[in-house]
């Protein structure tokens, strides 16, 4: 099998159309860890980039709406007794990262149980390894 494609796609043409031989395709781990980080962080980098004009779009809503709105609006009642909003927001977040620990943790534990079933890697040979050069 000839990969003509960029490293970004070895495991996808792995999991598109395995080869029949296991020592014809043996990327090493190493590479194929760095394309998932590379991926994740293109994702993060993008879901800031769009958070921040949002987060500036509110700014600018917020500022010409309260210079419209009356000073002596009325309160509701029982606001005394609310949360403030950023405890509420910590606390959510806080149980969302307790929740993520945990499974964490699981997925771990599943990982150890089923690990002596886990077959030993295979070796490449040098014919295959020069055919990949």
């Amino acid at each position: 099998m000839k990969l003509l494609l960029d490293k970004s796609c070895v495991s996808l043409i792995y999991c598109a159309d395995p080869p029949n031989d296991m020592q014809e395709f043996n990327p090493p781990m190493s590479t194929i860890t760095d394309t998932i980080t590379n991926t994740q962080d293109q994702i993060l980098d993008a879901v800031e980039k769009i958070q921040e004009p949002v987060v500036d779009a509110v700014r600018t809503v917020v500022e010409a709406v309260d210079g419209v709105l009356p000073d002596d609006r009325p309160s509701a009642p029982y606001v005394d007794a609310l949360p403030e909003p950023k405890e509420l927001v910590e606390a959510y977040f806080g149980f969302a990262q307790k929740v993520l620990d945990n499974q964490h943790e699981f997925a771990k534990a599943i990982l150890d149980a089923v690990s002596p079933l886990r077959p030993a890697p295979v070796k490449a040979s040098k014919a295959s390894a020069k055919k990949a050069a």
